[in-house]
Parts: structure tokens; C-alpha cells; sequence
């Protein structure tokens, strides 16, 4: 929920402490419509390879119109000498926030140990040391930050560091903490498995936050794979330019951080401030914890702002045979429709959010140029195809080369299936009369022209008898002399030849 900045853009504070936390009542609905999405793919008539019932760990995301708190701050050591010490109070200048913005003539870098401080108009020193509490226990004053000269800044804290009761001198951790609503990219998985997550929408931040933020975030803060996980929690604090929506707390509210916790007889500052046992650091020491308590309170609260809210609607549904309602996944998946049923003049003042659900898996498309070319090289070969068989079709030709199941047997394209072998093609090739078209051929055809030649299978009069056979007989279809006959429907043939007197038979 907090993490450092890797990089810091010209002109912010150096170590910048980020704290976020996703809206609860969001997270809690996109959590709602993970669990939705599991049954709702349990009762959808889609089957077969690929079917979406295979892919359940889909990532679910809100991005549209989606803020979340961002929060940061920064902590100086100061000291209180006694109840008398009239002295104004100065808090750090504030975190994240362009120096060019802040007025340099009230920065003072001399009351802070050297780190850059503003002086707080109406408030003394003498006025924290005595707030309610034990000396002996980490306590917490909230202070309300002017926006002059803090501009930039939600609200002051002061820490007063335990001390024992015989000592007058109070040392204090003085914090100048930030807040936002930025707009954010919340992610979870129906794994069941995978954290609510979130980054920031660098989509929608002001392009003159410059090619600093850009040019070394832009390849950080990148939409989780949908692969089953959502992951890469990431945030940023950059005023004026991200959180887009500045946020000023007010003390009132800020004193629900810090509830007494009955159980342990303790604040909860208390609690996260006190070291292990045994360590006894100095007031230094403290100054990263103060930063990462205070934060982590004021994000989990701004984050728990509605967090009573919860989906509202009636889910729809069908009817099964057996009488009993279940999820209507076919609605929803096929787009016609959400998944809640709600009545529209009282939902019109209601929030609606749109969630994004991805899952990864193969599917077909045409958005990269590869895939274009291929479907293009695809059509071409199915038009070529498909204008070769009409034309068979129509013109009853076939190439000699072509053994297919169905051989055309004249020349209106009438078919056969008698043949649907080599073997049997062979053998009526063997029982045809050699063709003067076919001389010198051999073995070794090394041109398609062969190829080209028209070739029918015809009825021929045997040599003796009445009779007819079949044979393989080539030439054009205009030719005027041919040798045989158009063959006859369900008519038999099969009578062979008498061979010559001169031919031997092996």
C-alpha cells in the first residue's frame, strides 16, 4: 500500500514516501463481480474448444472515471524546551510538491536541523506540550495547514515523542502530510488467489507534468498481463499534476485516525510508533516511521469514505427446467446487456462503473498486418479454388495428373464414382489404346503440356462382338473425329478386346 519513487522528477523533494489505498466500497464491488463472473461462466451454454468455461481466471478492471486517495508527507525532528516555549511551530515544506509553487521567502532552512520548513501562523509550541496523554506514550496532535504559504499540503501532524514526567524538554516529530484523489487502474483476478491491485492513469494526467514523468514511468506503470494475476501495485505523487483533485483535511476529521484501541489500552499511533523491545533509537530514528504511519492513516481513511455503499440492482436470471433460477451468463456475456437489473429513475442518481474483464486465450483477428497478408493470401487460394472446380464442374475436363474420387466421364461433366482408386485408374488406363498425343512419352515428363491434355473416358466398341469397354481416350472436346462413344447411364461395360495376332500376352 506504500512504496518509495524510484525516480524523481526535477524540482520535488528527494525521497518521496507514497501511500495509496483502493476506494473499499470499489474494491469490494469489483470483488462482487469476480465472484459473478465465476458463476455467471458456470451457467452459459457456450461448449466446445476454446470455450471461455475454460478460462476462469480472467482480470477484471475499473479505469473510467476511477479516483483513488494518493497520500505522502515528510517529518523533521524539533523539540519543545518546556510548557513556556512560545515559539511558532514550523513543519516541513511539502512533499511532492514543486518547489517553484511554494512562496521561497517564507522558507526557512535554519529552524528544522536544515531541512526546509514554513512557519504555521497561529500556533506555538506551548500549545502542544500539554495535549491530553501520558508522557510516557507516543501522542498525536493534527494540525490544519493554511494553503498560505502550504499550498499543496492537506493537513499538519505532531508527534510527541515519549518522555520521563522529571524531564521538561519535549522532543516532537513535526509532519507535513499531502493528499489526492488520483485517477487510477484497479485490477483482481476471479483466481481467487490475487490481491486487489492498482496503478496510476498516466493517460489522464496533464501532459505538462514534461518528459521527466513520461519518458521514465511510462515503461513502470503498465496494465497487468491478463494471465490469471493482476499485479503491480504502483503510485506517485507529483503536484500539481498528479493527484489531479488536491485534498485539505480538516482536524475534526483526521482525529477518527487515531481511535484508542481498548484491547491494548492504546492509541494507534502508539501502537505503530513504539520500537521492538530492547531498541532505544534516537528521535531521528523515528522519522521513517512517523512518515510511513501517518501516511498509511490518512490513505485508509480517505479510502473508507463510503465504504457502507454496496451494489445495488437485482442480479438477472433464468429459469431453469427444473424450476430453480440461475445466473443469466448467456445475457451477459453476449453483450446485450448488464448484469444487474435496476429501475431507472431510482438508479439515476446512483454511480455507475464499468468493468473491463480480459482473459487470454487464442482467438482469431485481423488487427496486425501479418495477419491481414495471410487472410488475403487465403481468400486468393479459396477464389482460385473455387473457380477450378466450376469450371470443372461445367466443362467436364480433368488433368491427367489429378487422381481424385470422382472421375468425369464425358464431357457435359457428368461424374462417377467407380473409380476412386489408383489402382482401378490404373488398370483402365492399362485396358485404353495407346494415344498418338502420348508418343515419346516414356518416363522423365519434364513439362506441364502433358498435363494439359484433355483427357474423357469414353464406351468403344469392342473388336468383336457387340459389346463395348471403356476406355481412357485423349484429345479436345471440339475435336471432330474422336474414337468412342458417350457413356450411358446405368448401362454395364466391362467387355475386353480381342488382341491382335501379332501381340504377345506375358
Amino acid at each position: 500500500m506504500s512504496g518509495s519513487a524510484a525516480f524523481v522528477p526535477k524540482g520535488y523533494s528527494a525521497y518521496t514516501t507514497v501511500g495509496s489505498a483502493q476506494q473499499s466500497a470499489i474494491a469490494a464491488a469489483l470483488t462482487v463481480i469476480g465472484e459473478l463472473w465465476v458463476n455467471g461462466m458456470l451457467n452459459t451454454s457456450t461448449k466446445g474448444h476454446g470455450s471461455v468455461l475454460q478460462r476462469l481466471d480472467a482480470v477484471h478492471t475499473v479505469k473510467e472515471g476511477y479516483f483513488q486517495p494518493y497520500t505522502t508527507g515528510s517529518c523533521a525532528v524539533d523539540a519543545i524546551d518546556g510548557p513556556h516555549d512560545a515559539s511558532p511551530m514550523s513543519f516541513p515544506v511539502p512533499s511532492g510538491v514543486r518547489e517553484d509553487t511554494l512562496d521561497r521567502i517564507e522558507i526557512n532552512d535554519t529552524v528544522l536541523s536544515g531541512w526546509p520548513s514554513l512557519v504555521c501562523p497561529g500556533v506555538t509550541k506551548d500549545q502542544i506540550y500539554g495535549i491530553p496523554g501520558s508522557p510516557e506514550e507516543f501522542r498525536l496532535k493534527w494540525v490544519e495547514l493554511p494553503q498560505d504559504p502550504f499550498n499543496g499540503s492537506a493537513i499538519g501532524a505532531i508527534i510527541l515523542l515519549p518522555r520521563s514526567p522529571a524531564n521538561s524538554t519535549q522532543d516532537i516529530m513535526v509532519c507535513n502530510l499531502g493528499a489526492g484523489w488520483g485517477s487510477s487502474i484497479m485490477n483482481t483476478s476471479s483466481d481467487g488467489n490475487t490481491p486487489m491491485t492498482s496503478i496510476i492513469d498516466l493517460s489522464t494526467t496533464n501532459t505538462a507534468i514534461g518528459d521527466d514523468l513520461h519518458t521514465n514511468y511510462s515503461s513502470v506503470y503498465q496494465l497487468p498481463p491478463a494471465e490469471g494475476k493482476a499485479s503491480n501495485t504502483v503510485s506517485a505523487f507529483f503536484l500539481p499534476y498528479f493527484p489531479q483533485k488536491p485534498i485539505v483535511v480538516t482536524e475534526d476529521w483526521a482525529r477518527y485516525l487515531n481511535p484508542f484501541v481498548s484491547a491494548v489500552n492504546k492509541t494507534v499511533i502508539d501502537i505503530l510508533m513504539s520500537p521492538e523491545p530492547g531498541a532505544r533509537p534516537g528521535p531521528e530514528g523515528f522519522i521513517s516511521t512517523a512518515e510511513t504511519a501517518l501516511i498509511l492513516l490518512l490513505a485508509n481513511g480517505l479510502s473508507n469514505i463510503g465504504a457502507a455503499s454496496t451494489l445495488q440492482g437485482d442480479i438477472r436470471t433464468v429459469k431453469r427446467p427444473s424450476g430453480r433460477r440461475k445466473i443469466d451468463g448467456d445475457y451477459w456475456f453476449s453483450a446485450k446487456g448488464d448484469m444487474f437489473v435496476v429501475d431507472p429513475q431510482e438508479s439515476k442518481d446512483w454511480v455507475q462503473i464499468r468493468v473491463h474483464s480480459t482473459i487470454n486465450g487464442y482467438a482469431y483477428t485481423i488487427r496486425s498486418a501479418a495477419s491481414k497478408v495471410a487472410i488475403s493470401f487465403l481468400l486468393a487460394y479459396c477464389v482460385l479454388a473455387l473457380s477450378h472446380v466450376l469450371y470443372a464442374a461445367i466443362s467436364g475436363k480433368k488433368l491427367l495428373g489429378i487422381l481424385v474420387s470422382e472421375f468425369i466421364v464425358d464431357d457435359l461433366g457428368v461424374s462417377s464414382t467407380c473409380w476412386d482408386s489408383i489402382g482401378e485408374v490404373t488398370a483402365l488406363a492399362m485396358n485404353s489404346t495407346p494415344t498418338t498425343l502420348l508418343r515419346n512419352t516414356c518416363a522423365g515428363i519434364m513439362e506441364l503440356d502433358i498435363f494439359k491434355i484433355p483427357v474423357r473416358v469414353l464406351a468403344v466398341r469392342d473388336s468383336e462382338g457387340d459389346g463395348e469397354h471403356l476406355e481412357l481416350v485423349f484429345g479436345d472436346v471440339d475435336e471432330k473425329e474422336v474414337r468412342g462413344t458417350r457413356i450411358k447411364p446405368n448401362r454395364v461395360y466391362g467387355t475386353l478386346p480381342r488382341m491382335p495376332q501379332n501381340e504377345k500376352s506375358e
